[in-house]
């Protein structure tokens, strides 16, 4: 597979070229839909293994009955660490609340009505552990701290007055979230630079102590991570600020990632629809042996150790995939743990598109024939793709979702031609911006473009009906 080559002539003139972009490049507006609010302060300590804070959630009823319940997460529970609630409040009322099991349940006094807004407060504090778990979301070193999932999260409503939490996945996505725009600021050790969902800005700085802001559209979830021992190129392309943040030394693979991030956006942009926000960061993080990347709203954290040698190829497949996540779970949102499929094959094709416009049929040939290679590890076994995260045994899971579920969308391309596959990709994205996505409402979508025998396909790959 060909590899990006960028010299390192060019990389120095990216850095030179910084505060020209800066300056003579303007930014797209960040797009927005209506979606709950979530206001976070809080204090990161200098050994970065203890914070606390504020955070206040407000929503809208979106059900047909009056919500009696809301439910957060407390995930760090769940990855090694620890995230306590010293306190539940709302305007006009203490609400009852507990924790059990990694969930916050909060009862109201009275009943919110559909279409009623609400708001709480949670006082919380967290401790990052040490110990890495997988996928490496919530971890800590003497100078890096990965925050993914550090603050109360919101679990989705029922449809029934309360709300429906799911068993965190060990392996992927652990849970789904509720769409929400954040405004954050925190307090941290000035030694850290950090990257979030949103752009940082820092705004003071102060006896080795720094005072940062991060503001962000409407997002699935919100990841921050800072480090000490980064360096970063950027530069702007079609009004949005691409950033990679790289470990100090490793400035070509630094360079790489920057151009493949680059060149995913525009493939994806003209095949999948715009990309909602103004900036977009890839980050090096520490994810364990397991997991080569990870996506969030508006960040891509890559797994450190694709930074230690000069071969880009599998640098740019996980970039790619995480890239298509912005696309297929963040803009189109789906629950990654019951219905993983939704985004994970989804994603796997936006790969293939990639290196399919990038390099050649050749290249793109070669990305089905590794799709093909996954499902080979069960032996083609018929197991549905509609399956959740915790119903795949074995090598399932990253065979069904990531091998056999991109083969069916290359079978609807095969049999109904490219030009309509194309058409249904980008209504598809146009038709449920913003919006969740279940396979039975994909299934009808399908309908429309691909009819009976469309349908025929469907029940037999995603159901494994014979």
């Amino acid at each position: 597979m060909a590899r990006l080559l960028i010299s390192k002539i060019a990389g120095l003139l990216i850095i030179l070229s910084i505060l020209f972009l800066f300056s003579c490049s303007g930014l797209r507006e960040i797009e927005q839909t209506e979606c709950a609010s979530s206001e976070i302060d809080f204090s990161l300590d200098d050994d970065l293994e203890s914070y606390s804070g504020i955070m206040s959630f407000r929503s809208t009823n979106d059900q047909s009955v009056p919500l009696q319940s809301i439910g957060f997460f407390l995930l760090p529970q769940r990855t090694g660490g620890n995230l306590e609630i010293g306190g539940v409040s709302m305007e006009k009322s203490v609400p009852r609340w507990s924790v059990e099991n990694s969930i916050l349940s909060i009862h109201f006094n009275e009943p919110v009505q559909p279409g009623g807004e609400y708001k709480v407060q949670l006082e919380f504090s967290g401790k990052v552990p040490r110990t890495l778990r997988l996928p490496g979301i919530f971890f800590r070193t003497d100078d890096t701290a990965a925050l993914g999932h550090f603050y109360p999260m919101p679990i989705p409503l029922d449809g029934k007055g309360s709300f429906a939490p799911v068993e965190p996945s060990a392996q992927g996505d652990p849970i789904e979230s509720i769409l929400s725009r954040f405004d954050v600021t925190f307090e941290a050790p000035s030694r850290l630079r950090f990257a979030a969902s949103g752009p940082v800005e820092r705004l003071s700085e102060k006896e080795n102590r720094v005072s940062c802001s991060v503001s962000t559209g409407p997002v699935r979830d919100f990841y921050l991570l800072g480090s000490a021992e980064w360096d970063m190129v950027t530069k702007v392309y079609s009004g949005i600020r691409l950033s990679s943040w790289y470990p100090r030394g490793k400035m070509q693979q630094g360079i790489d990632s920057l151009y493949a991030m680059e060149e995913a956006l525009k493939i994806f942009e003209r095949h999948l629809g715009p990309y909602p926000y103004n900036t977009l960061n890839i980050v090096s993080g520490p994810l364990g042996s397991q997991a080569g990347g990870m996506e969030y709203p508006g960040i891509i954290v890559l797994n450190d150790n694709y930074y230690t040698n000069e071969d880009s190829h599998y640098l740019q497949v996980v970039i790619a995939h995480e890239t298509g996540h912005q696309w297929f779970y963040n803009l189109v949102g789906n629950d990654p743990v019951m219905e993983p499929w939704l985004d994970e094959s989804f994603t796997q094709y936006a790969t293939w598109l990639y290196f399919e416009k990038l390099y050649g049929e050749r290249s793109g040939n070669s990305m089905i024939t590794s799709f093909q290679n996954r499902w080979d590890r069960v032996r083609k076994a018929p197991v549905p793709l509609n399956l959740s995260v915790h119903e795949y045994e074995g090598r399932e899971y990253g065979a069904i979702p990531y091998g056999k579920g991109p083969l069916f969308l290359f079978t609807l391309r095969s049999y109904f031609g490219g030009d309509l596959f194309d058409r249904f990709i980008l209504d598809y994205q146009k038709t449920f911006r913003w919006e969740r996505m279940d396979t039975e409402k994909l299934r009808d979508f399908m309908y429309g473009y691909f009819g009976d025998e469309g349908d025929a396909l469907f029940r037999k790959w995603v159901y494994g009906e014979t």
